[in-house]
């Protein structure tokens, strides 16, 4: 989260990028051995809580479920990682977010 900066045209919210691996052993244990588009989309959004994806996304989901699909032993130190950006926004003159927008913007694989 150390990566922050204004949103455009909104001076009152702050938006800051993070990351988090998800491993094909992760993603393979919730959803099974044959694995959909959906059905690894559902998994990706169930390891970061609250958050929604980008369409722009889906095709890289659509890559990481056949190299699921096509995986025997799927591998613990190989995986997606995915870019979260997090949006609080905050009314005047208060500190305090009155809400926290979580989005799943990008992802590629390691």
């Amino acid at each position: 989260m150390a990566d922050e900066k204004p949103v455009a045209g909104n001076a009152r919210s702050r938006t800051s990028y993070s990351t988090k691996n998800i491993s094909y052993a992760q993603i393979k244990s919730v959803v099974g051995t044959v694995t959909t588009v959906a059905a690894l989309a559902s998994a990706l959004l169930a390891f970061v809580a609250g958050a929604t994806m980008a369409a722009k996304i889906t095709g890289l989901v659509n890559a990481v479920g056949t190299a699921v699909n096509n995986v025997a032993s799927p591998s613990s130190s190989h995986g997606v990682r995915v870019t979260i950006s997090t949006t609080r926004y905050y009314r005047k003159g208060n500190h305090i977010p009155h809400r926290t927008v979580k989005q799943i913007t990008g992802a590629a694989l390691y």
